[in-house]
């Protein structure tokens, strides 16, 4: 039988995904229950890093406001269909998406999944805000507005793929860019500065590296603005947890740059076995010349290519036309709003117009 909190509400009957909807407090996770997310994650999303209950439970722990609710469908076999979201107002439910994720945590493989996961909500919900959608793990896509479904762009995303080795991926990159590497490499052997990539994947040291991390980036303007990553601060806190919960299955890693012995750079990372995702990125703001974070991009790339796999880098964040540059695929991220009627879709239409 379930736990009072799991008790299935009055009306949730079969649907077209074969289960039975549950609304519960989403820090009231059990562990039994994150099993099952994994195993949906896996089948569903091919184990998504930004969906792994790992990173996903460290959201809730140190960003979560209580309002979170998982809204999941149980079937014979477990879980078919899950998301964490929020109320907003009264009839709309959103997304829970803190600022350190670019993917929304939802696990539902089609369309009409999500419409009776919107139809499964108490209270009568009128719309549910799927935000930050990521057109290759999502329910929806970029193209299927219309009906009950509005589609706000949101920002470009960017990939590199490096299946074919360092030296095919460079000869593709514009010539612009490549003799901006050659020129801030050169700049650095002028002043005797000699350039160094290191790697930390152990487990034992991942948390002195995002120390490391922190006193770069608390030295910059995120600093002077309160906002820097500190081993002493929630930030810092979350992201030292979860690096180290992926980097007990070896899918954490820390690149640091140093130039002329000096950390000048500095990307932490996380992953599966198809791709890394770049989670965060400093530089000291005093080597500018020398552009550590494209010089330390341009070094990370290269050792990443000699490994049999992982062969592609994710990057979630707003790619601006300089990071483009170095992009192989490039795709939109995006909002979908989902309607229990398709005349509230046609208002919403007119006024985002």
């Amino acid at each position: 039988m379930p736990s009072s909190r799991e008790a299935m509400p009055p009306g949730f009957a079969l649907g077209a995904i074969r289960g039975r909807w549950t609304i519960f407090p989403a820090q009231e996770a059990t562990d039994a229950f994150w099993g099952q997310w994994d195993d949906l994650n896996r089948r569903l999303r091919g184990r998504h890093p930004f969906l792994d209950s790992r990173f996903v439970s460290a959201l809730l722990q140190y960003w979560g406001t209580g309002t979170e609710r998982f809204v999941a469908c149980r079937g014979d076999a477990g879980l078919v269909a899950a998301a964490v979201l929020q109320p907003v107002r009264h009839g709309l439910w959103r997304t829970f998406l803190p600022s350190q994720t670019q993917l929304g945590p939802v696990l539902v493989g089609s369309h009409s999944a999500a419409r009776e996961m919107l139809e499964a909500i108490p209270g009568f919900a009128a719309a549910v805000e799927f935000l930050c959608q990521d057109p290759l793990y999502s329910p929806f896509g970029v193209a299927s507005e219309g009906g009950d479904l509005l589609i706000n762009p949101y920002a470009p995303t960017m990939s590199v793929a490096l299946e074919n080795g360092f030296e095919e991926y460079w000869e593709g990159r514009s010539r612009n860019l490549k003799k901006n590497i050659v020129k801030w490499r050169k700049r650095a052997e002028r002043q005797g500065a000699a350039i160094k990539l290191t790697r930390v994947s152990s487990l034992g040291v991942l948390r002195e590296a995002v120390a490391r991390y922190g006193e770069l980036e608390s030295r910059g303007w995120k600093g002077r603005e309160g906002t820097a990553l500190h081993e002493d601060n929630p930030q810092g806190q979350f992201y030292a947890g979860v690096m180290e919960r992926f980097g007990a299955e070896g899918n954490a890693d820390v690149f640091e740059l140093r130039i002329g012995g000096r950390l000048a750079s500095s990307r932490l990372l996380i992953g599966n076995e198809e791709f890394r995702i770049v989670l965060k990125t400093t530089y000291d703001e005093e080597l500018a010349e020398f552009a550590p974070g494209r010089l330390l991009l341009y070094e990370m790339l290269q050792k990443l290519a000699e490994e049999p796999r992982p062969k592609r880098l994710e990057f979630y964040t707003k790619a601006t036309v300089d990071q483009l540059a170095w992009a192989t695929e490039r795709r939109p991220i995006f909002h979908a709003t989902l309607f229990r009627w398709s005349a509230l879709r046609q208002v919403a239409h007119v006024v985002k117009g």
